[in-house]
């Protein structure tokens, strides 16, 4: 199962990793994470809520330490700006909700409103959402590139690419083998 495929890491267990987060974080300007796992996915993950950073094991052995911490600093990245994260969090809070009233009546008046407001906001909503995206994207970008150099940047993009088509491979494989 998939839980089985991570593992935590606790401050005991690894100090210096969890100091180079929290500084990395704290130099950033991003609340570090408050749990740490290691997984046997490709990539590093945030995930909000938790507050978990989830830690790939095959992007750790792929890149260099350098590259790794610049792939660190691109996933904290994405949490610096905690409005464009609230705004799409709303906007989908609300598009689901005109969705439900839209379904409940769905004949009349009511429903047609409802339809009517749900497809304004969905498409001035796509736009927003994908204007914060970008955002995030870019400044996820900019905080890698600064830790890791433009150079370093294309190379880690290309590594972790790698990496991930590799691990799928490996996956579909595994899942085929007789």
């Amino acid at each position: 199962t998939e839980a089985a495929a991570e593992r935590p890491l606790t401050p005991a267990q690894e100090p210096a990793l969890h100091s180079l987060i929290a500084a990395l974080c704290q130099a950033m300007g991003v609340c570090p994470p408050r749990r740490l796992l290691l997984t046997a996915e490709v990539d590093n993950r945030f995930a909000v809520r938790t507050r978990t950073l989830r830690l790939g094991l095959p992007l750790m052995t792929a890149l260099t330490r350098d590259q790794y911490l610049a792939s660190l600093a691109h996933v904290l990245g994405h949490q610096v700006s905690g409005l464009d994260r609230l705004g799409g969090a709303l906007l989908n809070a609300c598009l689901a909700q005109l969705e439900r009233l839209g379904q409940a009546a769905s004949r009349g008046l009511l429903a047609r409103v409802a339809r009517g407001w749900a497809r304004l906001l969905f498409a001035s909503g796509q736009r927003l959402t994908h204007t914060a995206s970008q955002r995030r994207e870019a400044r996820a970008d900019h905080y890698q590139i600064l830790l890791g150099g433009s150079a370093a940047f294309r190379t880690t993009a290309r590594q972790t690419r790698l990496a991930q088509q590799a691990w799928r491979e490996a996956r579909r494989r595994s899942l085929t083998a007789p």
